[in-house]
């Protein structure tokens, strides 16, 4: 298998107001395609951003699909996804 993109993702929980953030940031190849710092968005959330950062890039091999895991399927899975939980908003 052939890691082709790696995404670090970050998700922060705001306990007072109940609502869920991430941010996302996208390489291919090791190199910085795009990055979201901060959003709106709960669960798997940041899979989303992912792809909406790919297609900003113009990455045109996603472009034909409009459910990324059918993509990242038909592909051998070609995404290393980092996502880690912090408890703070700075630390995003």
């Amino acid at each position: 298998m052939e890691i082709k993109y790696h995404v670090v993702a970050k998700r922060w929980f705001q306990k007072s107001a109940g609502n869920t953030y991430h941010s996302c940031r996208v390489y291919k190849d090791r190199v910085l395609v795009g990055e979201v710092p901060y959003t709106y968005g709960y669960g798997e959330g940041y899979r989303q951003t992912a792809h909406e950062i790919l297609l900003r890039a113009g990455e045109t091999d996603i472009v034909k699909y409009s459910d990324f895991l059918e993509w990242e399927r038909e592909n051998d899975y070609p995404i290393l996804w980092e996502v880690h939980d912090v408890t703070r908003k700075r630390d995003m």
